[in-house]
């Protein structure tokens, strides 16, 4: 079982959003636990299917702070 958390301090940039697809498909981790997301659900929701994830929990950020996703497969519920 792999688990990657990664603090991503927002994920609306394309360096940041580069980046997670490197080091996701460098380890393709079972959990992928992003934090500082400063994002809502229906942003991050668009990166489930992306990475092959079936279950995606989320905590809303506070304006523009904050945000939890965490990304997961059927697998582990």
């Amino acid at each position: 079982m792999a688990i990657l958390s990664w603090n991503c301090r927002g994920m609306g940039s394309k360096w940041t959003i580069t980046y997670m697809r490197q080091i996701w498909y460098k380890h393709r981790p079972d959990f992928l636990f992003l934090s500082e997301t400063k994002q809502d659900f229906t942003f991050v929701q668009g990166f489930k299917a992306h990475f092959g994830y079936d279950k995606l929990t989320t905590v809303e950020p506070n304006g523009s702070s904050g945000g939890l996703a965490l990304f997961f497969n059927n697998d582990y519920q």
